[in-house]
């Protein structure tokens, strides 16, 4: 297992946390691995909406590749995640939507969200400004693929929540501790970032 994996679960449990969410999960393992490290977690949403990508906005060949996928393939991504999931009972919900239209239906305030859906600029500013506001005070914001590669996530991440807030556990992942005043901030500078 991956060292930075182990951290960021050790990070998630140490808190106690009761409510947490995964917007982008593909085969469910990060949601499998996180409920599994923490007894604390009441509910762990899982947003994704395992379709077929129409456009890609970010010329990456990382991002390319998932145009190659067909629905029978996403159907079929989704079938292992769901049946990965049944063993932790009802600690999570699975919600196939887009992060937009899932997070109205997470109806939940959370301890944190990890987002690892669209990497390319505008969606991805679109769900800091759709999920901070669901995170409680002094909760997290985690992302992937803050590197090489994910431009787009990278300069979307510098703009909004600056250098100085952004903690790296490395292998890609960021977390952002967040106080009411820092989502506010955060919040506006994204709406500010997008309409540029």
């Amino acid at each position: 297992m991956n060292i930075y994996n182990i951290f960021l679960e050790n990070l998630i449990n140490d808190r106690s946390y009761s409510y947490t969410c995964e917007v982008g999960c593909l085969s469910g393992k990060m949601s499998n691995r996180i409920l599994l490290k923490s007894s604390y977690i009441q509910t762990h949403f899982m947003v994704d909406p395992w379709t077929v990508y129409t456009t890609i906005g970010q010329e990456n060949s990382k991002d390319k590749r998932l145009l190659a996928y067909d629905q029978d393939y996403w159907d079929d991504i989704y079938k292992r995640c769901f049946n990965s999931m049944k063993k932790h009972g009802d600690r999570y919900k699975i919600i196939r939507a887009t992060s937009a239209e899932g997070s109205k239906q997470v109806n939940q305030i959370l301890d944190c969200v990890i987002v690892d859906a669209d990497h390319t600029r505008k969606p991805f500013l679109t769900d800091i400004i759709t999920w901070l506001p669901k995170i409680k005070d002094n909760g997290l914001w985690i992302n992937h693929d803050y590197s090489s590669g994910w431009q787009d996530v990278v300069n979307s991440c510098n703009d909004v929540f600056t250098k100085d807030h952004i903690n790296r556990i490395n292998n890609g992942y960021i977390y952002v501790e967040l106080t009411k005043e820092l989502k506010i901030e955060f919040i506006n500078r994204a709406i500010e970032t997008l309409n540029n």
